[in-house]
């Protein structure tokens, strides 16, 4: 299993940013059926941080988002957990 990050600009002049992470083989491309995790910020800040804590979890780190869109904690056996700074618009638990 891998995890592959991206982002796509949403505004050019605005600067908003759409960050995409995936986890899922290495054998299958990017898509949203292996999509974890999205969320908006700014184009200027840090990627996310992802970390391997052993063979079936992950730790992807953000010190900002402006709003998170999904956030899974389980993709095909491997465990995902978060840590997410601020959260400029927090979802509704």
């Amino acid at each position: 299993m891998i995890v592959t990050a991206h982002n796509t600009a949403c505004d050019v002049l605005g600067g908003d940013s759409a960050v995409y992470v995936y986890v899922h083989s290495s054998s299958v491309a990017d898509d949203r059926r292996n999509l974890v995790f999205r969320y908006f910020d700014r184009y200027d800040m840090a990627p996310p941080k992802i970390e391997w804590t052993d063979d079936s979890s992950v730790l992807i780190a953000v010190s900002h988002v402006s709003q998170v869109t999904k956030q899974l904690s389980m993709m095909d056996g491997i465990k995902i957990r978060y840590v997410i700074g601020a959260e400029d618009y927090p979802r509704k638990q």
